[in-house]
This record gives structure tokens, C-alpha cells and sequence, in this order.
């Protein structure tokens, strides 16, 4: 048998039912694409920096619940000290 006149049997075969739901699934995941192989690594860096930055939150958290239990509300009022704008305004740095 040629290499033709297998192709032109096959060809002349009935379409397997049970072959279809294979070849559309096999066309699906053609459609997504190609895969990212460095999907892995990129997950690493990014899961890396959240949970610095994770840290570094609690940490800044931390300082200022402290601060807040360090100096009375009267005082950081009347000091402006529990505001960016009051500083500004007793060094004379206009906004």
C-alpha cells in the first residue's frame, strides 16, 4: 500500500464520533496560545515584593500605633505634630 492510497482510504472512512470531542479539545487549547514559561518565575518576584512590602506596612503600622501611645492627643494637636500640613506651616514651607 502507497502512501496515497492510504490517505485516500482514510479519507474515505466514516468520521469517528468518538474522535471528535478529542480534536475539539486539541483545537481549544491551540487557541489559548503559547505558554509563558517564565509565568513561574515572574509568580516568585511578585510573591517576593508583596511580601516585603507586606513588612515593611506592618512595620510603619507598628511605629505609628507607638507614637500614637507615646505622645497624648492634646499635645500632638497642639504641637500639630499628627499632621504633615501643621509641620509645613510652623517651618514656613508653603504648600
Amino acid at each position: 500500500m502507497t502512501l496515497r492510497m492510504a490517505q485516500e482510504y482514510a479519507a474515505a472512512q466514516p468520521e469517528n464520533e468518538d474522535d471528535r470531542p478529542v480534536r475539539e479539545w486539541k483545537a481549544m487549547i491551540r487557541e489559548l496560545g503559547s505558554v509563558n514559561v517564565g509565568a513561574i518565575e515572574q509568580y516568585k518576584e511578585v510573591r517576593e515584593r508583596f511580601t516585603f512590602l507586606s513588612a515593611q506596612r506592618g512595620d510603619i503600622l507598628a511605629a505609628e500605633e507607638k507614637f500614637r501611645e507615646g505622645v497624648p492627643g492634646n499635645v500632638r494637636r497642639r504641637q500639630g505634630i499628627s499632621s504633615a500640613y501643621g509641620q509645613r506651616e510652623r517651618a514656613g514651607i508653603a504648600h
